[in-house]
């Protein structure tokens, strides 16, 4: 027997348009895969760039008291200064190599994790090549949110969601109407097979199939389906407002931080160059070693401030990338 369906109410239709439908929307949510796993990756490299840029500070500031603490062993040697401004300067010391040590398990534990991110074996060495700067983020929020609703793949996702959730309406209402079906039959019987004492009969026609009565079961299922599309545009709604809120907190969290930016980098300076004039006066004696202390500890604060600030503004550009739904292997113009 052969059968060839000629009308199923849509059934049929709806019915391969919402199997489409998902094979689509399988791909989208791919591309939302590979686009977060290419923000985890970016943030985590960011991350053993901001270590590592803590390593060389903590670094500066073990030599720097190092040397401070050969100026005042030579003062003491001469009498100049008590032996207290001696034990201070190796116990600061002393903080400043723990510092260095957290430092730099901080970086190969940042290391390990982007080895990790990146299908690396653990402890692989990697030579980073970038470094963390100010790179200018030219789009308004306006524009990254109008970009956004027209790039992300989950939005495009929620959208063919909702008419698969309209093709299945499709579906359950083909319930409601009749079925045609074409079919040829050919029958054979008997004692023997294929000998001359064989029944045959052949039969060509047109089927109908109308349930008439199915106790409402096709109008639950399609008071089910009309649910399922109002399920389906809530959540395509919800997407977009999240979409505004992610980029408003995403664009104002890099703003705060490119203002960050600018303040720490001046106070670094004046930090730098107020810790070279403590220095000077404790060589001339005019100055105190608490000076001298408090200054490298001023210095250090405003150089671990301005990596903060740098490692921020990028992570949260990374972020705002992301949310525009920008391709894996594109670039932001």
């Amino acid at each position: 027997t052969a059968t060839v369906p000629l009308y199923t109410g849509g059934k049929l239709e709806n019915g391969i348009k919402a199997q489409s439908l998902g094979a689509e929307i399988g791909k989208l949510q791919l591309e939302v895969t590979r686009q977060q796993i290419k923000f985890q990756v970016t943030k985590a490299y960011y991350q053993v760039l901001q270590a590592q840029n803590y390593v060389e500070v903590c670094k500066q500031a073990q030599n720097q008291i190092g040397e401070h603490l050969k100026v005042v062993n030579a003062m003491y040697a001469a009498g100049v200064v008590a032996k207290s401004d001696v034990l201070r300067s190796e116990v600061e010391l002393a903080n400043a190599q723990q510092r260095l040590v957290t430092a730099e398990n901080t970086f190969d534990n940042a290391k390990s994790a982007l080895d990790n991110l990146i299908g690396l074996p653990m402890g692989t060495d990697l030579a980073l090549k970038d470094n963390l700067t100010h790179k200018p983020f030219t789009k308004t929020l306006s524009e990254v949110i109008a970009i956004a609703l027209v790039n992300r793949p989950d939005v495009a996702a929620a959208n063919k969601g909702v008419e698969q959730a309209k093709a299945g309406i499709g579906v359950a209402k083909a319930n409601y109407l009749p079925t045609f079906a074409g079919y040829a039959s050919y029958t054979i019987g008997g004692k023997s097979a294929f000998k001359k004492n064989l029944k045959e009969q052949r039969e060509v026609g047109i089927q109908a199939t109308w349930d008439i009565f199915d106790n409402n079961l096709t109008h639950s299922q399609v008071k089910q389906a009309g649910t399922n599309l109002g399920k389906a545009e809530q959540g395509l709604a919800a997407l977009k407002e999240g979409i505004e809120l992610e980029a408003n907190q995403a664009y104002l969290s890099m703003k705060a931080a490119e203002k960050n930016i600018s303040t720490t980098e001046v106070a670094e300076k004046k930090a730098t160059e107020d810790y070279k004039i403590s220095q000077m006066r404790y060589s001339a004696g005019v100055g105190t070693n608490l000076d001298v202390i408090d200054a490298r500890v001023a210095l250090t604060a405003a150089q671990t401030n301005h990596i903060q600030a740098l490692y921020d503004y990028n992570v949260s550009r990374a972020q705002l990338i992301k949310v525009m739904g920008m391709p894996v292997h594109g670039e932001l113009k």
